[in-house]
């Protein structure tokens, strides 16, 4: 789903950005800043996108401050039959 992120965040130069979420099963993990307007507004847009979802912030910046967000952290693994 490709959504417009209508929140830059005002540390842009830490190559910070809100579209980078994950989505599993039954939740969308996505960033926080502490920046409670931003955040907020985040968490609106997201869980309007993803109604069936539960949307959780997690602080990331560690992993902002390296140029990566919660996205480019994770590895999806899918289910893949054993190799006869």
């Amino acid at each position: 789903m490709r959504t417009r992120c209508p929140v830059r965040h005002r540390r842009h130069r830490d190559r910070r950005r809100r579209p980078n979420y994950y989505t599993a099963n039954g939740a969308v993990i996505a960033p926080r800043f502490g920046d409670a307007a931003a955040d907020g507004l985040a968490y609106s847009v997201l869980q309007a996108a993803y109604p069936d979802r539960q949307v959780v912030q997690v602080r990331i910046d560690d992993i902002a401050s390296g140029g990566g967000g919660i996205h480019c952290a994770t590895q999806s693994h899918p289910a893949v039959p054993p190799a006869v």
